[in-house]
């Protein structure tokens, strides 16, 4: 696509300014949550001591020794991470960072190998500048979670298979079935691009049965690994993944349309899931316009990938308004796509429309949390704490990493707050984990309001040792002006 010089400028210096956005206040911004902390534990076990569990998590079916909450090797890669510089949040988020930036030039490439576009200054510019604009990829290229790896390893796949088709050599289609078992081993779903490229194979009439097995067989080489793992306690992964999840409850093909609903529509998607049918439509439109006998021929395998994709959660009863930023790049490359056709002004038009309102969304996300200060929140809850002792402390998982000195014990634990809980029972639990203190913040109030047997535990067998007033803190980033209690236990 042609663009004006002082265009080109300014797309330069915007990406410039997006990208420097994404390097000021990791550890800050996202704020940190539940996920931080629990997900933190992982590595930090990993990085300490070998293992992949989670103390806080454990509910005594073996979640401190094989905690199976995702495929492992994300933890194992923030793992090896922390052993080099460190434990932390900002070490945390540094995997999902540069993965980020290796998704947008994975995406460019693929933009010459599947659409055939030419590999410019100005294409990967328009990239950049979708990506690094976007609000769920900024979160995400920021947070300690597994998507960006997983997307990292999808694309890496696809561009290896896409090499493997013009060349014919064996040596990319082993890397791309490697990619897939890489990425199958640090998200569940990556299974779609394993199902993808299998299919493709299959229905290419130059097919090789011998070159089939070779990227079966690589794709099957770190899921053996992960499987090895597993055995080593299997009624620990059946419990902790389908049991204490209630995962065959939670499959109903009667909600599907409304998982996928809420999926495209949520307020975080609904603005790309609009401008993308908008792209097909413009491309339909400029292909009518030139007088193509078949103007709905449009570049099908980025559309492939995402429906692929969104098959599988059929089967897997979670769709994560997180997972969107797994489609994204394909989402973009018809973006791109459209705006390379001739004569495609009123698209251009649209598009510039999309940047201002993703830029409007970062601005206002930044806006609102970029106050936030974790280390100042953990040092005034650490005050009103004893030294790390013979004892345990029961909170909410975000306040893992500034006490992680400490025997520490989740609230969402299954063995703690679960159906079915009474208060005898939770006192005898949290009698065994020697949990001497509650730290109990507003957001855990308004989330256990009805659980009875909490308030009837707090009253009668804990007494108010401080509050704590922060402005950001304590509701999960929901408000400010949050309040936190630290109770002591009575001693019995």
């Amino acid at each position: 696509m042609d663009i004006f010089k002082p265009a080109k400028w300014i797309l330069l210096a915007l990406c410039l300014m997006l990208l420097a956005s994404y390097l000021i206040k990791i550890d800050n911004l996202p704020f940190i949550r539940l996920d931080d902390g629990e997900l933190l534990q992982l590595s930090a076990n990993f990085s300490t001591h070998g293992y992949l569990g989670s103390e806080m998590m454990n509910s005594g079916h073996q979640e401190n020794l094989y905690y199976h909450v995702h495929p492992p090797l994300y933890y194992i890669v923030n793992g090896l991470v922390f052993k080099l510089t460190g434990i932390g949040i900002l070490q945390s988020r540094l995997v999902s960072l540069l993965a980020a930036l290796t998704i947008i030039v994975l995406t460019f490439l693929l933009s010459g190998k599947l659409l055939k576009l030419p590999l410019s200054h100005n294409n990967f510019l328009l990239l950049a500048v979708f990506f690094l604009s976007t609000p769920i990829f900024f979160v995400l290229a920021r947070s300690n979670r597994p998507e960006m790896l997983a997307l990292a390893f999808i694309l890496m796949a696809i561009l290896s298979y896409s090499h493997y088709l013009e060349t014919k050599r064996t040596t990319p289609l082993i890397i791309s079935g490697l990619c897939c078992g890489l990425a199958f081993t640090t998200q569940f779903y990556a299974i779609f691009v394993v199902l993808f490229l299998s299919i493709s194979q299959l229905i290419d009439r130059l097919r090789s049965w011998r070159r089939l097995f070779l990227f079966s067989a690589a794709a099957a080489l770190p899921t053996l690994c992960y499987g090895l793992w597993i055995t080593r306690d299997f009624p620990a992964f059946i419990y902790q993944l389908f049991i204490a999840r209630y995962a065959a409850a939670s499959t109903n093909i009667i909600n599907i349309f409304a998982r996928y609903q809420h999926f495209f529509l949520s307020f975080e998607t609904i603005n790309t899931t609009i401008f993308f049918l908008l792209s097909l439509l413009s491309i339909f439109w400029i292909k009518i316009g030139k007088g193509e006998k078949r103007p709905w021929m449009i570049p099908t395998q980025p559309l492939m990938f995402i429906l692929c994709f969104l098959a599988v959660f059929i089967f897997i009863p979670v769709l994560n308004k997180y997972y969107y930023v797994i489609i994204l790049p394909f989402i973009y490359l018809f973006y791109i796509y459209a705006l390379n056709q001739k004569h495609n002004h009123f698209f251009l038009l649209l598009i510039s429309l999309y940047l201002i309102i993703n830029l409007g969304g970062l601005g206002i996300y930044w806006h609102k949390y970029k106050n936030f200060d974790y280390n100042a929140y953990g040092k005034r809850v650490l005050a009103s704490l004893p030294p790390p002792g013979n004892f345990s402390l029961l909170a909410s998982p975000s306040l893992y990493p500034a006490l992680r000195d400490y025997q520490f014990y989740a609230f969402n634990n299954g063995s703690i707050i679960a159906p079915g809980q009474t208060y005898e029972g939770l006192k005898a639990r949290l009698d065994k984990l020697k949990v001497k203190y509650v730290i109990y913040q507003e957001y855990n109030e308004k989330l256990y309001a009805k659980l009875d047997y909490i308030n009837q535990f707090l009253q009668q067998d804990c007494r108010l040792v401080a509050i704590i007033q922060d402005p950001y803190y304590g509701s999960e980033g929901l408000k400010k002006d949050n309040y936190i209690k630290i109770y002591s236990i009575i001693a019995r």
